[in-house]
């Protein structure tokens, strides 16, 4: 092992808000930020980033994981002593197959490359969920034409559609798809042809495990775009779950099939929070986690839909709650037990109270939606603005619902308690970045961006 000289964090992925929200939170403490990506990002925009190196772009060729495994040793050994973490699930499974050399070069906080996988893998992941008492949607598994049919023969019959055609892992895909909605036998067939024959996975992944070459096929539940329940926190090498906290996705972009952009804070359900622990010890991770449910009111039910075995999107809303996510990775990577014991209490005595019966209040009862923990709200402002008026231009939206979304976050911000995903006076240029980025992506990709944002 080479003596560690570097101090500091090696961040990726700059264009990902969490990776801000990363940077941020240690960059404040005086911790120097490296950060490696391929283009003009928001995070390389930020004050805080000291070194901006540029590395191979992991989707740019069928070899690119690899590369950036390789380039990632190759800088840990000239400059030792790093710490490294993932912020995608590309950068996790990276992480986890090139543990070994990556440790000899960098300060790790990695959980072993089996327990990844799992996690990072749908079919596995609901596998291992179920038996720890944590359902996911109704899912199938084609592995062939005949099996396909079958599977479409089934729906048909029991009534079962629309479903959504979704790939099994994000890692190493060509294409950032997340799903395509099937409405009838037809379009199921046609939708997984087309995710077969457009939306192929590097060659390192197929090596690594052929089955995920097939998409599955998922229940299409309306609710996961205003009803998905997050559970996000840091769980140590002892298993120990050193903080938590939960919150409420109630708008997500393209409105559809897509990622949060606005998020309500919600209690913690410890019975729920029992069972992803228990889940992560079956598979042996430690580390940030971040498990996305759709939760079905009328049943009270909470269907697992992700666990993300990283740093997140929404991060931010974490770490504005008390909860110093990158910190105590930095700590942990350190073997700073004190510094992490610090950073635990501190997230404990931030924490609005949990809710301990296993009998618990419905999460659109009154005095939850009116509670305390709702009263935290958080939003990438700008682009939670011009998505409503893009919604309101197309007709999705009206007037009044517009206003009622504006005057939702300004409740919060008048009690202290609205929170930005990039919004920062004293780091004002990642937000100026955020800007110039969206409009060049509709400069160069009209049609898809107008589908995305007005649609």
């Amino acid at each position: 092992m080479a003596t560690f000289t570097a101090s500091g964090a090696l961040l990726t992925n700059g264009d990902y808000y969490g990776t801000l929200a990363a940077v941020r939170d240690l960059g404040k403490q005086g911790i120097p930020i490296w950060l490696a990506d391929s283009g003009a990002t928001q995070a390389a925009a930020s004050r805080y980033v000291r070194h901006h190196l540029p590395c191979p772009d992991r989707h740019q060729s069928f070899s690119a994981l690899n590369q950036v495994g390789d380039w990632l040793i190759e800088l840990g050994q000239r400059h030792p002593g790093l710490v490294l973490y993932p912020t995608s699930d590309d950068m996790a499974w990276i992480m986890a197959v090139r543990q070994n050399d990556l440790q000899a070069h960098y300060r790790l906080f990695q959980a072993p490359e089996r327990a990844v996988f799992r996690l990072l893998n749908k079919a596995s992941l609901y596998q291992t969920a179920a038996a720890h008492g944590l359902p996911a949607p109704a899912t199938y598994y084609p592995d062939s034409p005949d099996s396909l049919n079958a599977i479409a023969a089934r729906l048909t019959s029991e009534a079962g559609f629309p479903v959504i055609v979704k790939p099994k892992t994000q890692i190493g895909m060509r294409t950032n798809v997340k799903g395509l909605v099937a409405r009838d036998a037809t379009e199921l067939i046609t939708h997984v042809q087309t995710f077969l024959d457009q939306h192929s996975y590097q060659p390192a992944l197929l090596a690594y495990a052929p089955e995920i070459r097939w998409p599955m096929v998922q229940a299409y539940l309306p609710q996961a775009a205003s009803q998905t329940y997050t559970v996000a926190g840091f769980i140590d090498r002892h298993g120990d779950l050193l903080g938590v906290r939960a919150s409420f996705k109630v708008l997500q972009q393209p409105v559809q099939i897509g990622i949060g952009v606005a998020f309500e804070g919600r209690p913690v359900l410890q019975r729920l929070t029992h069972k992803i622990l228990k889940l992560a010890h079956a598979v042996g991770y430690f580390g940030v986690f971040e498990t996305e449910f759709i939760y079905l009111a009328e049943q009270d039910q909470y269907l697992l839909m992700d666990f993300n075995p990283r740093y997140y999107g929404q991060m931010n809303f974490e770490i504005q709650r008390g909860l110093a996510l990158p910190r105590m990775v930095y700590a942990a990577a350190y073997g700073d037990q004190t510094t992490l014991s610090q950073l635990a209490a501190q997230a404990a005595q931030t924490q609005l109270p949990l809710i301990t019966t296993e009998i618990t209040p419905r999460l659109d009862a009154p005095e939850i939606r009116q509670g305390d923990h709702a009263r935290q709200r958080y939003c990438a402002g700008w682009l939670f603005r011009f998505l409503l008026r893009a919604q309101q231009a197309s007709g999705r939206i009206s007037a009044a619902q517009r206003q009622q979304w504006l005057d939702w976050i300004a409740e919060s911000a008048a009690q202290g308690q609205a929170f930005d995903a990039i919004h920062d006076p004293n780091d004002p240029a990642p937000e100026r970045r955020d800007k110039w980025l969206l409009c060049k992506k509709f400069l160069r990709h009209p049609r898809s961006s107008y589908r995305q944002h007005f649609l």
